[in-house]
């Protein structure tokens, strides 16, 4: 019961598709599928032993303190309802202390509803935000920690026996949920538009709520190269990985067939040299060639360059784009603000991309060199934590001997590069 679904009266329900197929909205952690796929291991060894233990008890105890919070808000917003039907106000309302002292007190139930509402109000605490709280909390304990989460094979047609496959899932790339994919499809789309670039955008929509699963990204890998892309944006990312040689033997098919790889390098400012990051650019002492990490940086050269979300390394971030309040594309045909590196990783595509338009014969390790020898070195800041710098646009033209462009791509500098 994770696949498409729609939020009815703020509850978690699931919605029919076309074709009787169904979308995966919510997954499980990578983790928790991990602590699965341990658990019906017939022989653990005992490292694998210590570390089913380990992560038994942690899934276990985050499944606990979520469902016990998510229970605690649904009494809050009971509470809040109640007051509300108390005093006739619809939930759309807009509260205010005013409003409410404009109310005539008839009764004790009354009363006691204008002191819970004056509470809230007075903490700050909206019907909106406990429902979101709420829902936040639901999800957790029912998909994202739930270890018997696996219904894949009867709503999408998985085979979860077969690592590669074609055929599952559907051609939806909407889905419930569009916002995170729109948002860097719009970076690629406005940067390239400021550039007067023509690019066409593949969209594969492989990853839910949660962390993505080997398997999507390994056959989304393979489509993307079979069907002519040259650049493979891939903003995602996790911390556990239960096939990352099949990952990264994708990712090594994408660079036998000249394929650029842009990764985002994710946003829990945490250091990658000291912790592992799927996927992987380098495994088993071989390095690919066409794969770029990209980490974020703000507006401001100072001490806040490093954008504080940012996940860094000196060895395994190759450069930062700009990532802090990013303005791109959201549903509807609306505008909106965005954060993240995987916002940073598009902006860096499109240079990329741009990089094979003056050059259509550049493999894409030239490329990588052509944008790392070209980005400003900014490694004398004591808040630098990345590899060769920040992309620069300016001087790949410059380098690249392309003197025809630079007053078309003047404007755009100061949009990717500040």
């Amino acid at each position: 019961t994770y696949a498409h679904y729609e939020i009815l009266d703020n509850k978690l329900v699931i919605a029919e598709a076309l074709d009787n197929k169904f979308h995966l909205a919510i997954d499980s952690y990578a983790q928790t599928r991990k602590l699965n796929f341990l658990e019906h291991k017939e022989v653990r060894s005992p490292i694998e032993e210590n570390e089913y233990l380990l992560l038994k008890s942690f899934i276990h105890q985050k499944a606990v303190i979520a469902k016990s919070n998510f229970q605690a808000f649904q009494l809050e917003i009971e509470s809040y309802t109640n007051a509300l039907k108390h005093l006739n106000i619809s939930p759309q309302e807009k509260l205010s202390l005013d409003l409410l002292q404009e109310i005539t007190v008839n009764s004790l139930d009354q009363e006691q509803a204008i002191k819970t509402l004056e509470d809230f109000i007075k903490n700050e605490t909206s019907l909106d935000d406990l429902l979101n709280s709420s829902l936040d909390f639901e999800k957790q304990f029912k998909y994202f920690y739930n270890v018997d989460l696996n219904e894949r094979q009867s709503l999408l047609g998985d085979n979860s026996s077969l690592l590669y496959e074609k055929g599952y899932g559907n051609n939806d790339v909407i889905g419930p949920n569009a916002l995170h994919g729109t948002s860097v499809a719009g970076i690629i789309a406005l940067t390239a538009e400021q550039l007067s670039l023509p690019v066409k955008i593949l969209p594969i929509k492989a990853i839910a709520q949660g962390d993505e699963r080997d398997k999507d990204v390994i056959n989304a890998i393979y489509y993307a190269v079979d069907n002519g892309a040259k650049i493979i944006n891939m903003s995602f990312g996790k911390y556990d990985s239960l096939y990352p040689e099949e990952v990264f033997k994708a990712m090594k098919y994408a660079e036998e067939h000249d394929v650029l790889i842009i990764q985002a390098a994710g946003n829990e400012f945490t250091n990658l040299d000291r912790k592992t990051y799927y996927p992987l650019k380098s495994f088993n002492e071989t390095t690919l060639t066409n794969t770029l990490v990209i980490g974020s940086h703000n507006k401001v050269i100072d001490i806040n360059f490093f954008s504080s979300f940012s996940n860094f390394g000196k060895q395994t971030v190759d450069l930062l784009a700009p990532g802090n309040e990013v303005t791109s594309l959201a549903l509807d045909h609306q505008m909106a603000i965005f954060s993240g590196t995987s916002l940073s990783a598009p902006l860096v595509s499109t240079v990329a991309a741009f990089c094979f338009a003056i050059s259509k014969d550049l493999k894409p390790f030239e490329v990588i060199e052509l944008i790392k020898s070209t980005s400003n070195d900014f490694s004398k800041l004591k808040v630098f934590k990345a590899g060769a710098g920040r992309v620069e646009l300016k001087k790949i033209v410059k380098k690249a001997g392309s003197p025809n462009l630079r007053n078309l791509l003047e404007t755009m500098f100061i949009s990717t590069t500040n």
